[in-house]
């Protein structure tokens, strides 16, 4: 879950000290990367399938 909610936190740190503009750029390019990674570890790794 906090790998969804992370761009939350790279846009506040972008606007920061790249500006609006930027760092909204910043925080739609870091999701686009963390949404593929938590993609990836819900259905290629078996994320959600449990460890019996």
């Amino acid at each position: 879950m906090l790998i969804l909610i992370s761009p939350i936190f790279v846009f506040q740190i972008g606007w920061y000290f790249l500006g609006k503009k930027d760092g909204l750029l910043l925080a739609f390019c870091y999701g686009i990367i963390a949404v593929t990674y938590a993609c990836y570890k819900f259905y290629i790794d078996n994320w959600r399938d449990d460890e019996d």
